[in-house]
């Protein structure tokens, strides 16, 4: 059933309300893309499960169609609502797929190298590149001119922490409004769509514009299009898969920064999944919770949350079938020592007593053997300029590795030490650790 807004509100002659009854979806309904995905899924479950042919979802990732032909073959198929990307050794099994979707929804054919705003660019050497070029041009045109001609070595400026302004107050408030007026939300919007698909290094500074769109400064303005100069002049770097190094195996790195917000004393933290020689899942957000044992409790609770990116790459890779059920623990590489001990070990200090259960989530994974929580010298953290703003030194140190351009497969750093106690297993609550990801978001 669809109502109207209030405005458009009809009745029938005894004054009752009408309502519409839905007969397909409606973009923008609330209930459209469940009942789009049941339709789409439940024609391909049938149509493909059948002719010697076999189908099946992904457990970890629906989005993540597995077929199998009659011939044994294997075929991926990802698909984004309606933005279906399809891969297989085989041309006449993709044709087949294409060909049965298209007599029951109506294919389009598009260029399979453009999907969603990222071009996708095979280089010599067979490895493949992501960009966006054309959107960050796109949007930079939008806001030219706010723009300069500074070169920005760093996507933000080092060490910066953003506060939300104070818009309760007369002249915050006229700023906010003017801030607003020139596009800030759309200006963060279009940011977020770059940094998600092949802009690692955005994340400290965009998470720190998003909380301030609702009540923003002129700095914050003045940092969002220094974010924006320094998207649109390294849009050529993208992110990189399949180079000579690259490995199935995911390996994750996570760090978490030290200047706190004034307004709650909350830091940020980042972490970023490498697999196939690139950063198959990354980001930065702010700490939940605040925490009273210095840099040690939030490493711990930054591990947390990378060990929940960690074992999603895992699982999928297991699930599909390109990395073995018992594949070796997934390395976590981390930079403080103790925050290593104790994602490992059943032990506890005074300092860590007040520290949420759901933050030992890193220390069950582990116990469980999916994780190996490994510590690297501080230097040698890539996840550095993902979790803070860094500057142009650290950036430049870490950018071929978090987007995907070493073409050799990582090594442990002389320095680094994996962690002990992976020798003694635990029996492990599935239930409590169920929970903790609940409680993690």
């Amino acid at each position: 059933l669809v109502r109207y807004e209030p405005e458009f509100i009809t009745r029938d002659n005894n004054g009752n309300e009408m309502f519409c009854i839905a007969i397909k979806p409606l973009y923008g309904l609330a209930s459209s893309p469940r009942h789009w995905a049941i339709a789409r899924d439940s024609w391909f479950m049938k149509e493909f499960n059948q002719n010697g042919w076999s189908l099946r979802l992904c457990l970890y990732e629906p989005c993540l169609y597995v077929f199998v032909s009659p011939a044994g073959k294997p075929v991926l198929m990802v698909i984004h609502v309606d933005d279906n990307l399809i891969a297989g050794p085989e041309d006449a099994d993709l044709k087949y797929i294409r060909d049965r979707t298209d007599g029951r929804f109506a294919v389009k054919d598009v260029d399979p190298n453009e999907l969603i705003g990222v071009r996708r660019t095979t280089l010599p050497d067979g490895s493949v590149l992501f960009t966006q070029e054309g959107f960050v041009k796109h949007l930079k045109a939008r806001f030219s001119k706010y723009c300069g001609t500074r070169k920005r070595a760093t996507p933000f400026p080092a060490n910066e922490m953003l506060v939300r302004a104070d818009v309760g107050k007369l002249p915050a408030k006229k700023i906010h409004e003017e801030v607003s007026r020139r596009g800030l939300r759309s200006l963060v919007g279009g940011l977020m769509w770059i940094q998600r698909m092949t802009s690692p290094y955005l994340g400290p500074g965009l998470n720190q514009l998003c909380k301030c769109v609702s009540a923003s400064s002129e700095r914050a303005w003045d940092c969002a299009i220094w974010l924006l100069e320094y998207a649109d002049q390294h849009k050529h770097i993208g992110i990189r898969f399949g180079g000579e190094g690259g490995v199935l195996e995911p390996i994750c790195f996570y760090d978490s920064g030290g200047v706190p917000d004034p307004h709650d004393s909350k830091s940020q933290h980042g972490h970023f999944v490498l697999c196939n020689g690139g950063p198959v899942l990354y980001g930065t957000w702010k700490h939940k919770h605040s925490c009273h044992a210095g840099t040690m409790g939030k490493e711990l609770m930054a591990c947390a949350h990378a060990t929940k990116a960690a074992c999603y790459a895992r699982y999928v890779l297991i699930d599909i079938g390109a990395i073995a059920r018992d594949a070796p623990p997934t390395w976590m590489m981390g930079d403080n020592l103790n925050a290593v001990e104790h994602s490992a070990e059943l032990k506890m200090t005074a300092n860590m007593r007040h520290v949420l259960e759901c933050y030992m989530l890193s220390r069950e994974r582990c116990l469980k053997g999916d994780t190996l929580p490994v510590w690297i010298e501080g230097v040698h953290n890539p996840a550095d300029p993902i979790s803070k703003p860094c500057t142009r030194e650290i950036c430049e140190r870490h950018s071929d590795m978090v987007h995907g351009f070493t073409d050799a497969a990582y090594q442990l750093p002389p320095t680094a030490k994996k962690a002990a106690g992976m020798g003694v297993k635990y029996p492990v609550d599935m239930e409590s650790i169920k929970r903790h990801e609940d409680e993690l978001g």
